[in-house]
């Protein structure tokens, strides 16, 4: 393919975060690219540069928005006597997500953020709530995540899984509507979290069980054992900050507060603990 730019880098660290000193060259027309010049005895790596192609976000005509590119780079070793090394790079056609964000009155959500578990895969919303995500990788299940940035009532994360049946090269997979409830005005998650001795534990997590994160961008951390938290409905789990241990569970009501008293006769407050560490 022609166009694709291709990066040469002296190890495989930098050549996985596209940092340090590297060397980039432009595939011609029949897809080819040559790194010209001599080079010491050592192992280099080469990548292809995802950014420019509008895999996921520009040119929005490119032919490379629909593959998907080698995540690996590919290691050289490099001898004084060696002949010129050679490397082929085949890009895989990927399938496409799409969908629509709205409120919980049915209007658009917009701007959000979109992206899908593998990590490298992100999309926009339109001013009409729609994303399209391009160059999935195919043959496994994805899990879509949302994030609106406006309205403050809105500002959390859905998370949609993908059956991985249904992501195959060139398929488009529609998700549909995907619904945002606002955050309640005020706190309905209020409580405390204690030891056997009753004294207050630190570093507890509050996770919830369905698909649809707290309100901020990871896990609740309880603080001097006290809960005052906005939290949608549902089904929440607690667990040890260190070693996940389930402690209990906290069901939060479409309507009031719940008021939360828990107890975990195993743990021992540590006030060297730092909760905003995590």
């Amino acid at each position: 393919m022609k166009g694709v730019i291709v990066l040469l880098f002296n190890s495989r660290e930098d050549a996985m975060a596209v940092t340090g000193s590297y060397k980039g060259e432009r595939t011609d027309a029949d897809g080819q690219f040559h790194f010209s010049g001599k080079r010491d005895a050592g192992s280099y790596f080469v990548a292809i540069d995802r950014t420019g192609f509008g895999v996921n976000r520009s040119e929005k005509e490119s032919v490379f928005r629909d593959y998907v590119f080698p995540r690996e780079p590919v290691e050289i070793i490099i001898k004084q006597e060696a002949k010129p090394s050679k490397v082929e790079f085949i890009l895989a056609r990927g399938a496409t997500i799409t969908g629509r964000a709205i409120t919980a009155h049915g209007d658009p959500i917009h701007p959000a953020i979109v992206g899908v578990s593998n990590g490298s895969n992100t999309g926009r919303i339109d001013k009409e709530g729609k994303f399209v995500v391009r160059g999935i990788p195919t043959g496994k299940e994805q899990r879509l995540l949302i994030t609106p940035t406006k309205p403050p009532e809105y500002i959390y994360s859905r998370y949609v899984d993908v059956d991985g049946a249904k992501i195959t090269a060139g398929a488009t997979v529609d998700v549909g509507e995907i619904r945002f409830d606002p955050m309640p005005a005020q706190s309905n998650l209020l409580g405390t979290m204690t030891d056997g001795a009753g004294d207050p534990l630190e570093g507890l997590r509050i996770y919830q069980l369905h698909h649809t994160t707290l309100p901020i961008t990871r896990a609740l951390i309880v603080k001097e054992g006290k809960i005052d938290q906005k939290m949608l409905p549902g089904e929440y789990r607690v667990t040890g900050r260190i070693d996940e241990r389930l402690i209990g569970t906290i069901v939060v009501p479409a309507e009031g507060s719940a008021e939360v008293r828990l107890t975990d006769p195993q743990a021992k407050p540590n006030p060297t603990d730092d909760a905003s560490a995590r």
